[in-house]
């Protein structure tokens, strides 16, 4: 699997071809400078950085054509630093198999970019596990609360948005808050708020009281 994901020296040397460039399974710990440097970075359309060792986005905003970005089974720990303001075209944003514990630091980076419509964050400290039957009600809650968040999407984690997702999403978003990350094994996941019992029984149009009270 590695080797279909990694490309062959010869077409590092030659970037345009095909305007994919993948540097996956190489160790790296930050984008390479002679890479980053280059004259046709901001060609590139899409970039694969899965499976290394990378803890920063540095030189990430040297590759302001992208439109999807990879960084899958990294050593990410936050979203500090990626550079949205460079990414302006970017529609995917592949984050699974990190350490972010913060929903609430991709749904910030997430909102400054206008065209992203793929975003998947499984295998985080932040997203629980929805093949886990235990989680499997907190990763509803979760969807709901990013879809609710950024209506934009057309995909999350591993499958379409659906008008189901959008529909409930609506419902219950704004009653779900987010506990914030503290401590050594921070978490930050969509929690029930006082009035997420009430979401599940009010009509779909909802009561300008339990408004006031979710406010």
């Amino acid at each position: 699997e590695r080797e279909q994901h990694q490309m062959s020296d010869e077409e590092v040397e030659h970037p345009l071809a095909g305007f994919r460039l993948s540097l996956s399974c190489r160790d790296l710990e930050s984008m390479p400078d002679d890479i980053a440097m280059s004259e046709d970075a901001a060609r590139w359309l899409e970039l694969d950085l899965s499976d290394n060792q990378l803890d920063s986005f540095n030189n990430l905003e040297r590759f302001t054509g992208l439109k999807s970005l990879v960084l899958d089974k990294n050593c990410l720990t936050s979203m500090a630093g990626f550079p949205a303001e460079h990414l302006q075209n970017l529609e995917t944003l592949w984050l699974n198999g990190n350490q972010l514990a913060d929903v609430e630091e991709v749904i910030s980076v997430a909102e400054k970019l206008p065209r992203l419509k793929y975003l998947s964050v499984l295998r985080n400290p932040c997203a629980p596990h929805f093949l886990d039957p235990e989680k499997f009600q907190d990763y509803q809650l979760f969807r709901y609360y990013l879809v609710f968040r950024l209506p934009q999407l057309q995909f999350l984690d591993s499958s379409a948005v659906t008008a189901e997702d959008r529909k409930m999403a609506q419902q219950k978003g704004r009653y779900l808050k987010v506990a914030r990350p503290t401590g050594a094994k921070p978490v930050g996941r969509p929690q029930p708020s006082r009035t997420a019992a009430a979401a599940d029984e009010s009509t779909d149009s909802g009561s300008e009281d339990t408004d006031e009270e979710a406010e």
